[in-house]
């Protein structure tokens, strides 16, 4: 297998692992969703924004329906970065080897 398939492949594995999560918002209303819980090792918690802003939500069906979590927990901008940085390299490198060889050929 082509060294350069198998770094994509692996940029792609690690993309995915360390964008950022985008919180979706909430399945009964639309809302945003905020932060309920977090910490403890637990992944964090959302719930719609509509629900959780006070101590005990108005509606607790929506609130139970609208909670989401993030088992990721979250990106890592740092080898986001780095992957940005590793895609411009390559692709600088591949552009200097296609105007050699289109100067010797």
């Amino acid at each position: 297998m082509n060294a350069i398939i198998i770094d994509e492949q692996l940029l792609q594995e690690l993309t995915q692992r360390y964008e950022p999560t985008v919180v979706p918002v909430c399945r009964v209303c639309g809302a945003a969703l905020e932060v309920a819980a977090v910490g403890g090792g637990s992944p964090t918690r959302y719930a719609c924004a509509t629900q959780s802003a006070s101590v005990l939500p108005t509606d607790w069906d929506h609130y139970e329906r609208s909670r989401w979590e993030d088992r990721r927990q979250g990106g890592d901008e740092a080898v986001m970065q780095l992957i940005a940085a590793y895609r411009a390299l390559m692709a600088s490198e591949t552009a200097a080897e296609a105007e050699e060889s289109g100067n010797q050929g």
